[in-house]
């Protein structure tokens, strides 16, 4: 008699795994299919690659030293990249 947490107790054996085999037996496996294969294409062109970033102000630094004024430094919440903008 075998317990849960006996090693050798017999699992069920998966199916190999071929290469770009989607199961798609079901509308749901085929929306979730779609949507990864939707992601995957458009990666390269996301919203902060083409431009459109979210910029939201940082507060952490708003006077520069060396030129004696204000700045505001902005940061983009999706990628990270900031701009930075004298007042």
């Amino acid at each position: 008699m075998t317990t849960p947490d006996d090693p050798d107790a017999k699992k069920p054996a998966k199916p190999p795994a071929e290469g770009n085999v989607v199961d798609l037996s079901t509308p749901a496996k085929r929306k979730k299919a779609k949507g990864r294969i939707l992601q995957e294409k458009a990666k390269g062109t996301t919203l902060c690659a083409s431009g459109f970033h979210k910029w939201q102000i940082d507060q952490r630094k708003q006077f520069d030293v060396k030129a004696g004024k204000l700045i505001t430094i902005k940061r983009c919440r999706r990628c990270g990249q900031t701009k930075t903008r004298a007042t």
